[in-house]
């Protein structure tokens, strides 16, 4: 049983990620490049809703990763045409990091604890 439900994970994330891959490309190379940009963070948002609605890694972890690569590419070419936007996302993502560590200092066995029971509830996923 453990190593058809490995299979079938598997299965998915290739399946997905071709999904996922090809969505990318597609936003990446069609001409009204927003309007693809903005359906390929719907599709992955609706593949993590999914895999949280029907417990499925396969969809939560493809559709995070299919996110946020869309998040940077758009950022990228938002930084390529503004180049004054750079700053403003380095300044908040160094804002970002520091309450992260800040965050994990304080409360470090909370969070060690809260990550320790995702990992198991999602090893009883499918």
């Amino acid at each position: 049983e453990h190593s058809r439900r490995q299979q079938r994970h598997w299965l998915r994330i290739m399946a997905l990620g071709l999904i996922g891959l090809t969505a990318l490309y597609q936003a990446d190379v069609s001409e009204p490049m927003l309007a693809y940009a903005a359906l390929t963070l719907a599709l992955s948002g609706a593949a993590i809703f999914a895999g949280l609605i029907f417990k499925v890694r396969a969809y939560l972890y493809i559709g995070t990763v299919t996110f946020v690569l869309q998040v940077i590419r758009v950022l990228a070419l938002a930084i390529g045409n503004h180049a004054s936007l750079l700053w403003a996302v380095g300044i908040a993502l160094g804002l970002l990091f520091i309450w992260v560590a800040a965050t994990f200092e304080s409360r470090r066995s909370q969070v060690i604890s809260l990550l320790e029971s995702w990992n198991a509830a999602l090893k009883t996923w499918d």
